[in-house]
């Protein structure tokens, strides 16, 4: 038990961080979406609010190229997004970029952003499921008084 408490607090403070914990963050991918050339969506398995008192959740994504059609220079990237579920706004607080799919192997890139703008998500695209997802998932944990 002692074990478990440990680990569900390294994860609440990996996700509100935007330094090394993107691996821990991510351990659990949830598929999303994926597109017509085969780039899968993932979000991760917990959605953290940034504060009580916003509906803003900050949540780590990967999108995975592994299976794709066209060929990418790099096998994933990792996002970290802040989300405004009541505004449909995101914004990038993070991003990594690996040599292989699914997060794994060599980080190529990894640039965190210092000053992110807000930016509108279109409907239907991956990061209006990924958006739709979060938010009722963080919604659910506000219900189920989490």
């Amino acid at each position: 038990m002692k074990f478990l408490k440990s680990k569900a607090m390294l994860l609440l403070v990996c996700i509100s961080s935007t330094s090394v914990c993107a691996a821990t963050a991510s351990e659990r991918w949830e598929q999303v979406a994926e597109t017509r050339s085969g780039t899968k969506f993932y979000m991760s398995a917990f959605a953290g609010r940034i504060n009580a008192y916003s509906s803003i959740v900050r949540e780590w994504s990967l999108w995975d190229y592994s299976s794709a059609i066209e060929p990418a220079p790099y096998g994933s990237d990792k996002f970290l997004h802040d989300y405004d579920c009541e505004k449909r706004l995101l914004k990038v607080i993070r991003h990594l970029s690996y040599k292989r799919g699914m997060g794994a192997g060599e980080v190529i890139d990894d640039h965190t952003y210092a000053t992110p703008e807000w930016k509108d998500i279109p409907r239907g695209g991956a990061a209006d499921h990924l958006l739709t997802r979060i938010c009722a998932q963080y919604q659910r944990a506000m219900t189920d008084g989490r």
